[in-house]
């Protein structure tokens, strides 16, 4: 059960937030194309190895930023066929995809420290310029990384989350050029293996952090239990509504939450009461829960205690049966209330049939799912 044509709150904000992402990704391979060359262009003017190679390494930026717009673009796609639910997935997908990218960052660099203390090397060309380059990629990609963080806070987005922490990365490798810049101009030349060790323990952490949180996604994560509660309570304000149990929640695209319920009603409720109950609690759960992206209600009927339910054939037979076992001379009209302790049926007649009243007691004892019948006649003015 959801609102009409399946619409709700988080589906009406999702353009916006995938637009979001993409300008926000935009200004990041801008601003990453240009780092990049300045970071070549300096490395090749004085000869520096060490800037040559962070340069070429700040271009890989760009193929995550076109995969994160690639990715966003199908997240953003509504339902299809194919995809019932949508494409958060994609999402979380990407999110996977810049962990093990960042795990390689890691791992790559764990390998340059490996490499640099076993052959006890040491090539970086002392230019005060390359210092000045260093603290500049330094600044605007820390930059990046907080402009890129906090709209994926505002928009609930993990991709764009860890496209900032991609960002970061960068920042870290040329905090590890510039210590080494600084060490061999202060004759320490083991400060830059140190710094890439703290570097690596850092950028390796987050990257498993992010693996993590996707494998939780695909592995469908619900919501932990004070949120399930503050869900059953914001239920129960509703009213009519007598219980909600069996909520079921999963996670996906960082921030959708597809929501599962049985709501239990009155036992008498008709079927579009209990049908107008649900879209009440539909409406009454994302307007305070802008995140549940999808709502299904079962309902269910309440009488006390819930005691073992007897099946009792559909509407056609049960009418059959009535007919018969009655006696009427009419066609039956019945209203039928299936509940735990049986089917109990209301009997509409236009006009008396005494011996029914006689042959509803022995029609109830015979029939082991009927539990009661009530004999309905007309008044003269409604017939």
């Amino acid at each position: 059960m959801s609102l009409p044509n399946g619409t709700s709150n988080s589906a009406a904000n999702r353009p916006s937030k995938y637009r979001i992402i993409a300008r926000v990704t935009w200004i990041n391979a801008l601003v990453n194309a240009l780092l990049s060359l300045a970071k070549i262009a300096a490395g090749l003017i004085f000869h520096s190895a060490a800037m040559l190679a962070d340069g070429i390494h700040s271009l890989s930026d760009l193929l995550t930023d076109a995969m994160v717009l690639w990715l966003n673009r199908i997240a953003g796609a509504p339902p299809d066929g194919e995809h019932p639910y949508g494409h958060a997935r994609f999402e979380t997908l990407g999110t996977l995809i810049m962990g093990g990218l960042l795990l390689l960052v890691a791992i790559g660099l764990a390998n340059d420290i490996v490499q640099s203390i076993w052959q006890q090397e040491q090539q970086v060309i002392l230019a005060w310029p390359l210092f000045a380059v260093a603290v500049v990629m330094i600044l605007a990609k820390e930059g990046l990384y907080h402009y890129s963080r906090h709209y994926g806070l505002k928009v609930g987005s993990q991709l764009l989350l860890a496209n900032a922490w991609h960002s970061r990365s960068d920042v870290f490798s040329s905090l590890v050029v510039l210590l080494g810049l600084l060490g061999a101009l202060a004759g320490l030349p083991w400060l830059e293996p140190l710094a890439a060790l703290v570097v690596v323990a850092l950028i390796g952490k987050m990257a498993l952090g992010l693996i993590y949180q996707a494998l939780q996604e695909f592995l469908d994560r619900g919501l932990d239990k004070q949120e399930l509660q503050n869900i059953e309570q914001i239920i129960m304000q509703v009213p009519g509504v007598l219980n909600a149990h069996e909520i079921r929640t999963r996670v996906a695209g960082g921030n959708k939450v597809f929501l599962d319920l049985h709501l239990c009603v009155d036992a008498y409720a008709t079927v579009s009461e209990g049908h107008h109950l649900g879209d009440q609690v539909v409406l009454h759960l994302q307007q305070q829960m802008p995140e549940l992206a999808d709502i299904t209600v079962h309902i269910d009927v309440h009488q006390g205690e819930e005691q073992a339910v007897t099946l009792a054939p559909n509407r056609q037979l049960v009418l059959k049966e009535l007919q018969q076992g009655l006696r009427l001379t009419q066609p039956c009209e019945a209203i039928l209330h299936y509940l735990p302790t049986g089917l109990e049926a209301w009997i509409i007649l236009k006009a008396p049939e005494p011996q029914a009243s006689a042959l509803s007691l022995e029609l109830v004892e015979r029939l082991g799912w009927l539990s009661d019948i009530r004999l309905l006649c007309l008044a003269p003015e409604q017939q």
